[in-house]
């Protein structure tokens, strides 16, 4: 009986012919999982994207409110310094002692005021109700009189206890202020880092009367991980993960098929051997039958025995002539059995 390998060509033309009649079910696997994988990739692109989109808008509202709260915690200091302005505008020159009156008043009344200084056309200053320490920030407000310019009134800020007074919150909100003289940082926290600037932040201007600072905010570390939601990394796995599922089912899918045509033709193969064998013991059998048939109608006698010598046929022709039926004896006992020493 042949013996074919169990993956190999069995000896069937529709199983020779199977691999080559479906050549893209065998790549199939590997074009699902690979068109699967890119459709998760996809999504996992498009999720984050609405994910930025959505702290970037976070951020631009929170850096919208900050401006307009620095509008409004400045402006009514820069008021006061346009109604100076305007008084001297309408009254005329005021005398020193009361232009730095008035000067002193504000500067009590507006404590982030570093010093108010008035500066003569020829930006000379000649008169300064000063504060020890450095300026940082700036307003200036022009002075005319009958449409002649008349100098400057000129206002520098304690820079950070400005600030401070108008941020003191935005810690509690988990955003961190950056502020900008124009290329000079002017304000920021001590325990931030660079690394979420970098990536998630927002910028907006606050111009007024000689002000022009730029505010950056962005999230702190804890507030930025907090945003990031896990479903675009779960979405990812998970669909990566059903992929390759998808592809190793349609792969054992194929390899059943293959293994069911294989084991069809292993049966078939066993159908026809089965039945050759058959065909032959029906051969021998007959044949057999026919030999039967022969010794026991010959006249003579005939006698046979195995290779050891043990009687295995007596024809009836001899069975008549010893009047015994033939025994499976050994060639020492013939002669004894058979008596066949009276018939010498």
């Amino acid at each position: 009986m042949k013996r074919y390998p169990y993956a190999d060509c069995f000896p069937s033309k529709n199983h020779c012919n199977s691999q080559e009649s479906f050549p893209l079910l065998q790549v199939l696997p590997l074009i699902l999982g690979l068109s699967t994988s890119a459709v998760s990739i996809l999504l996992w692109q498009a999720l984050v994207q609405q994910e930025q989109a959505q702290i970037q808008h976070a951020l631009s509202v929170e850096a919208g409110n900050l401006e307009l709260e620095i509008m409004e915690k400045i402006k009514p200091q820069v008021q006061a310094l346009v109604r100076m302005a305007d008084r001297w505008g309408r009254h005329g020159k005021p005398s020193q002692a009361e232009w730095e009156f008035n000067a002193a008043l504000n500067v009590r009344d507006f404590r982030s005021y570093q010093a108010i200084a008035w500066v003569d056309p020829t930006h000379r200053v000649r008169w300064l109700v000063p504060l020890q320490g450095n300026e940082a920030a700036l307003n200036y407000i022009p002075i005319f009189r009958e449409q002649q310019f008349d100098g400057f009134i000129v206002a520098t800020y304690r820079t950070q206890e400005l600030i401070n007074s108008i941020l003191s919150e935005k810690d509690a909100h988990g955003y961190v202020v950056a502020i900008f003289d124009e290329k000079d940082q002017i304000y920021t926290h001590d325990d931030v880092g660079e690394g979420n600037r970098g990536k998630w932040h927002q910028e907006s201007t606050v111009e007024l009367y000689g002000l022009n600072w730029r505010v950056q905010v962005y999230p702190t570390a804890l507030l930025s991980n907090r945003m990031r939601s896990p479903l675009p990394t779960i979405t990812l796995i998970g669909g990566l993960a059903v992929s390759w599922l998808l592809a190793l089912a349609a792969h054992l899918t194929y390899r059943a098929r293959l293994i069911a045509q294989n084991v069809s033709a292993i049966n078939t193969v066993l159908e026809q051997e089965v039945g050759e064998r058959q065909r032959i013991e029906v051969a021998l059998q007959e044949e057999q039958n026919f030999l039967q048939v022969l010794l026991h109608t010959i006249e003579a006698g005939i006698v046979a025995c195995d290779a050891a010598g043990t009687l295995t046929l007596f024809n009836r022709a001899a069975r008549e002539w010893h009047g015994l039926p033939e025994q499976p004896l050994p060639p020492e006992q013939w002669a004894q059995h058979y008596r066949t020493h009276l018939r010498s």
